[in-house]
């Protein structure tokens, strides 16, 4: 992680922002970087026309969500990342290292199910707990898209399923539960953002 990045994150937070809601922020940028040049590389590179319409469809809505978060960061003096994760940035060069099926079966697991479960709870955190009223509605207004995006999701694993893509046994991403936070989501640690609420958010 550069030193920029850190420096970035550690002054994230606007003045008189709570830092959690500043850290909801990044965290939903990083989240919708990571989505769109996943699908990117989706749209170019995938085998089957399920996954690349889906991919479409993300590019497409993680684009909006991401002005939307871009315009409310500036109101709130939140420096956002320019980009996304380590974690997430290691799970985008490991997925462009996959071809045909199996890269279809990947982007299925990792983008459309595993980020999304992600997604959904660092939201769902935000609508019920951040300080911000403008904070909390975009969580509480971006929700339904980012479950709408996981439905369609688990929709295309049985597709690929069903067409000898991927086994349901192996297209299960391990303990993946709609609104659960993989480890490997976890970035811009509460550490770097002092004051902040106690236990990190998902």
């Amino acid at each position: 992680m550069s030193i920029f990045f850190l420096a970035t994150v550690a002054t994230a937070h606007g003045e008189g922002l709570d830092r959690g809601d500043a850290q909801f922020m990044v965290r939903a940028a990083q989240a919708d970087a990571f989505e769109v040049q996943a699908s990117e590389w989706a749209l170019r590179n995938a085998e089957n026309d399920e996954v690349k319409r889906y991919a479409r469809t993300m590019i497409d809505g993680h684009a909006a969500m991401a002005d939307q978060l871009k315009a409310l960061a500036a109101a709130k003096g939140v420096a956002l990342p320019a980009d996304m994760s380590d974690s997430q940035a290691r799970t985008l060069k490991s997925l462009q290292g996959e071809t045909g099926t199996r890269f279809d079966r990947r982007y299925a697991d990792d983008v459309a199910i595993a980020a999304h479960n992600d997604a959904v709870a660092l939201f769902v955190d935000a609508a019920e707990h951040a300080k911000d009223p403008e904070v909390k509605a975009y969580a509480q207004q971006g929700l339904p898209s980012l479950k709408s995006h996981l439905d369609a999701g688990m929709a295309l694993r049985k597709t690929l399923a069903a067409s000898g893509k991927a086994s349901p046994e192996e297209s299960v991403p391990a303990g993946a539960a709609p609104g659960t936070v993989s480890p490997a989501s976890r970035e811009a640690p509460p550490s770097l953002l002092p004051g902040d609420r106690g236990a990190p958010r998902p």
